[in-house]
Order: C-alpha cells, then sequence, then structure tokens
C-alpha cells in the first residue's frame, strides 16, 4: 500500500505536485524554508485547495533543483522542491531519489520525512 492521504487546504496547491508539504496549525501549506520538516509530498491536486498528501514510506514524484543521482538522498529547498543532500548542517533530509534528474524534472522518490 502507498500512503497517500486526501488534503484540503485554503489554496495554492494547483500546479504544485511534487512539492513538500508542510502542517502548519493544522492545515496543509508549502514548505517555505529549507530548515522545514515536512509532513510529506504533494502527490497530486483536484484544485487549487484538494489534493493528495504522500507520507513517509510512499513512493511518489519530486520536483528537484538541480542534478539528482539515482538512489541519492534528497533535501528539502526554500521552494519546497527537493536537491541533492550533502549532509550539511541544517539541512533536512526528505527523500531518497529512485531515478537520475535533473533541473525542474518530476523524479520518482522514497518520501523519507
Amino acid at each position: 500500500m502507498n500512503p497517500v492521504f486526501p488534503i484540503e487546504a485554503a489554496s495554492g496547491l494547483a500546479g504544485s505536485a511534487g512539492k513538500f508539504v508542510k502542517i502548519v496549525n493544522g492545515a496543509p501549506v508549502l514548505c517555505d524554508a529549507a530548515t522545514d520538516k515536512p509532513a510529506g509530498v504533494l502527490d497530486y491536486y483536484l484544485s487549487d485547495t484538494k489534493g493528495g498528501l504522500a507520507v513517509a514510506g510512499a513512493r511518489t514524484r519530486v520536483l528537484v533543483t538541480g542534478a539528482v543521482a539515482q538512489f541519492g538522498f534528497g533535501k528539502v529547498n526554500a521552494d519546497a522542491t527537493a536537491s541533492s543532500w550533502t549532509g550539511e548542517a541544517g539541512e533536512v533530509l526528505a527523500c531518497q531519489f529512485l531515478q537520475a534528474g535533473s533541473d525542474g524534472e518530476m523524479v520518482n522518490a522514497i518520501v523519507i520525512a
């Protein structure tokens, strides 16, 4: 079973599939800082307010910034995308890429966050 759950937000989901989502005051919003601890990845959106959240253990597609390697790990960026995790202080480990990809692509990944 792939853990993806329906969510409802005030707005901001349209066009955001593959981006990391955090929960603020009980409501899902896109991550807006590289230090945010995500609740998961927006797997799909039905409208600007309704979508599906892929949580830890789910296989989904993530939007990447920069090049990423197959089986490499990913971190959260301030724009809610993922990029290669380097292990530097302050990085939030969020996923493992199942395929290589380049800037602006959606790649398959396992959600760790």
